[in-house]
């Protein structure tokens, strides 16, 4: 699933006093579905398409979604409502492909990326910030 705030959803909210600004921002929660996967360097980049919902007319952009979240859910189906059992964040969304036909692509660091080098460099460069993340 991916989860993020969209720009184009994004609007002014009129307001009643000058000099001050108002947004309404609107964050998106659709399916997506794993397209592809590449090893570049010490990165796993995840490509992603979301994934077409006739009761959810998809954005005809996802710029603004970096940084958002591509989330894999567990659930378990018994009798009665289905419930998630367990949640992973597998990749951090940085840039979109447009494609042919409307499609798009959604390009996020995966879980190496993520759990791994991401980490290691964000104490690298903030070494007083750490508090032992880089061990974990």
């Amino acid at each position: 699933m991916a989860i993020g705030i969209i720009h184009e959803l994004t609007s002014d909210v009129p307001v009643d006093r000058p000099n001050v600004r108002r947004q309404r921002f609107t964050a998106i929660f659709c399916q997506t579905n794993l397209i592809g996967l590449r090893y570049l360097r010490e990165y796993d980049l995840f490509y992603f398409e979301p994934a077409h919902d006739p009761d959810f007319p998809l954005p005809d952009s996802f710029e603004g979604m970096s940084g958002g979240a591509i989330w894999r859910f567990y659930v378990e189906e018994k009798e009665g409502p289905t419930s998630v059992v367990d949640s992973r964040l597998v990749g951090v969304p940085f840039f979109q492909i447009k494609k042919d036909e409307g499609r798009r692509e959604i390009v996020c660091h995966g879980p190496n990326g993520i759990y791994g080098t991401l980490i290691e460099k964000i104490a690298q460069k903030w070494p007083e910030a750490d508090n032992g993340i880089a061990d974990q």
